[in-house]
């Protein structure tokens, strides 16, 4: 039985397809990069409540649209109200 042209065309591409896979192609590596390095975050602002609050006791803190009064008790403590 002699290879009709459907077979010699199968078989040229199985040939193709075998010799492809023989031999693996090896893609460079990608270098590595380095990881950012990033700053400590910074600490926050830092006041002494005497500072803020005066010789009254007291400060007005805006924030946004809202009014908030931070406050001396008589115990020495501290207060945030609206």
């Amino acid at each position: 039985m002699t290879p009709n042209r459907h077979d010699k065309l199968a078989n040229a591409n199985r040939s193709h397809y075998d010799a492809s896979m023989s031999s693996p192609t090896t893609l460079p590596r990608p270098e590595a990069t380095p990881a950012p390095v990033s700053a400590p975050p910074a600490a926050p602002p830092r006041w002494h409540s005497e500072q803020l609050l005066g010789p009254q006791g007291q400060a007005h803190i805006v924030h946004g649209d809202q009014v908030y009064r931070l406050s001396l008790t008589a115990l020495g403590k501290l207060i945030l109200t609206k």
